[in-house]
């Protein structure tokens, strides 16, 4: 558990940052229950509630979320950011 302006890096170009994320080593996934700011090249992401699977590189965002993409936006190839239902 890291708590306090936390800023992962997730790939060379990918930065999420939160006050509290948690790490689970047997499951490999990152969970933020609070507002998540992602950022990259051309894109911004953010919301409430993150899931995320490190080995698929699946994005989950649970509420009120809000997305910027420019047209000359990077996205990693097999990077997906969806909506929690």
């Amino acid at each position: 558990e890291l708590e306090g302006n936390v800023a992962v890096q997730l790939d060379d170009s990918i930065r999420m940052r939160t006050d509290l994320a948690i790490y689970d080593s047997n499951s490999r996934e990152i969970t933020a229950p609070g507002a998540v700011t992602i950022e990259g090249k051309g894109f911004e992401v953010r919301g409430r509630g993150l899931d995320m699977a490190i080995d698929n590189q699946i994005v989950k965002l649970s509420d009120d979320v809000y997305s910027y993409f420019e047209s000359r936006a990077e996205i990693p190839s097999g990077v997906g950011f969806a909506k929690s239902s």
